[in-house]
């Protein structure tokens, strides 16, 4: 639906069959009379008929087209017409088929089916930006919320700093600790012992 809306000129006339099929995109020709309309190949459906009047509306998809033709020089004279867009043979619906189509090309389109017009493809082209925005948004939220949460657990995973080990005992360290240790203990016998005499 986005790439439709980039086909589609001011004026464009857009019609889409059921969905599920695949669509073409027909918009009318600015200044080139009422009747023209033109495919997405550039065929001109006024210039393979010889319609001047207006074409009131165009359905396509990929293997067939449809198109309500109504004279405007005679009121009520309304005619549909299909063809296959791969050989290029079209007849009018119930009618005798032009340009040798036989009945078993006929295409199954529906006229009234799914019907497009300009909002709403323009809406549905806003519409897959917006989607393509918020989802961008999404993954840099995402990104930024994993990135803090890794942070956080590596703080908490941090450990605390460890004290150094004791000093073995044969190192100068060890023995200068056990003489401090025997000189208070020696220190303590020494005061009580004054004080029992």
């Amino acid at each position: 639906l986005v790439s439709i809306a980039f086909f589609v000129s001011a004026e464009a006339d857009v019609h889409c069959a059921d969905a599920g099929k695949e669509c073409a995109v027909i918009y009318k020709e600015k200044g080139c009379g009422s009747g023209r309309f033109s495919l997405k190949n550039g065929a001109n459906i006024s210039d393979l008929y010889g319609f001047n009047d207006e074409v009131k509306s165009l359905v396509v998809t990929r293997h067939c087209t449809m198109f309500l033709y109504q004279n405007e020089s005679h009121e009520g004279d309304s005619r549909i017409f299909t063809g296959n867009l791969n050989t290029e043979q079209y007849y009018e619906l119930d009618k005798t088929p032009l340009e040798g189509a036989t009945k078993s090309e006929t295409c199954s389109c529906d006229v009234s089916s799914s019907t497009m017009n300009e909002s709403s493809v323009e809406k549905s082209a806003s519409f897959g930006i917006n989607q393509i925005l918020v989802i961008a948004f999404l993954i840099i939220i995402i990104n930024s919320l994993k990135y803090l949460v890794v942070k956080i657990c590596k703080r908490k995973q941090a450990k605390p700093p460890t004290r150094p080990p004791p000093p073995l005992p044969g190192s100068n360290q060890y023995w200068y600790a056990t003489f401090i240790d025997h000189e208070v203990l020696i220190n303590y016998v020494a005061i009580n012992f004054k004080k029992l005499n």
